[in-house]
């Protein structure tokens, strides 16, 4: 059973929110799978729920969206529980110049200058690329030398 929400009284709006945030990926990621683990703030993201490096930062990228901000850069790195997911989500929202510009929440990002620069003659760079899997096929098809991805 995951907690809800309102099984965590005086943990305030953003609390609940991250944990509707955190329960939806955990759902999605174990869709259709046995009893999802509950979700509180003291969850550790590994252990309890599960989350390996790709789910931790999908959900990174869902907080971000949820709270409108950026967070912190090393937050895939440092946070271990929901608690710590918290303290970033305050770091981001107390950082005015960290948080996402109006209007992008759930929209595509400009090209980072060095991709953007990475296209060779003939091959623009992937700028309307939506998903992870249309960039590596641009880079498989620019560059099919080089190593796309690495899968430990």
């Amino acid at each position: 059973m995951i907690a809800t929400p309102t099984q965590t009284p005086g943990r305030g709006p953003a609390a609940s929110t991250l944990l509707s945030v955190v329960e939806a990926t955990l759902r999605d990621l174990h869709a259709g799978g046995p009893d999802l683990p509950p979700v509180t703030l003291a969850s550790v993201l590994d252990e309890d729920l599960g989350f390996d490096s790709l789910a931790r930062m999908e959900l990174m990228l869902r907080t971000e969206r949820a709270f409108g901000i950026a967070l912190p850069e090393d937050a895939l790195q440092r946070v271990e529980t929901v608690a710590d997911l918290l303290r970033a989500v305050q770091q981001g929202a107390a950082a005015p110049d960290r948080a996402a510009p109006a209007g992008t929440a759930g929209t595509l990002l400009p090209v980072a200058a060095p991709l953007a620069e990475a296209g060779t003659a003939g091959h623009a760079a992937p700028e309307t690329a939506a998903t992870l899997p249309e960039v590596l096929a641009w880079h498989l098809e620019v560059h099919p030398q080089q190593t796309q991805i690495v899968y430990l």
